[in-house]
């Protein structure tokens, strides 16, 4: 069993969805092959193979940090995503009460308003006859 790296398709998976689990699929998959090759060489290779495994364990406790670090990040900018979500829509509330409030505060003083048409008396006097006595 001979084990080949594609690197195109460990980026593309990196850059996917399974992100940083692809790494540490492959780094299993490194460390499966190396085993099953200890066996099988000399003792100086076995030294060397050691070694590799030691910078093997380096890094993926690296990697895990890493990961760490990333996944309080993502949780970090969620937690404030949602504060300012709630502060903003807290003063969309506020507003739309004041808004209210207006409306129903003009609401009141157009139907507590007098009309301003005035309507005028209009009296309509009678003509007197002028009588004249005649003797």
């Amino acid at each position: 069993m001979t084990y080949t790296l594609n690197l195109k398709k460990l980026l593309d998976d990196v850059r996917g969805p399974k992100g940083l689990h692809a790494l540490t699929e492959e780094a299993e998959k490194i460390k499966a092959e190396l085993l099953s090759t200890k066996e099988k060489l000399k003792p100086q290779a076995k030294a060397r193979i050691r070694k590799l495994q030691a910078e093997y364990q380096k890094l993926t406790k690296k990697l895990k940090a890493q990961q760490k670090k990333v996944e309080a990040d993502l949780n970090k900018s969620v937690a404030q995503f949602r504060k300012q979500a709630l502060a903003a829509e807290k003063g969309l509330n506020s507003y739309k009460k004041k808004a209210l409030k207006e409306k129903d505060q003009l609401l009141k003083k157009i139907n507590k308003a007098p009309s301003r048409k005035k309507t005028s008396k209009k009296t309509t006097r009678k003509a007197r006859k002028k009588t004249t006595r005649r003797a």
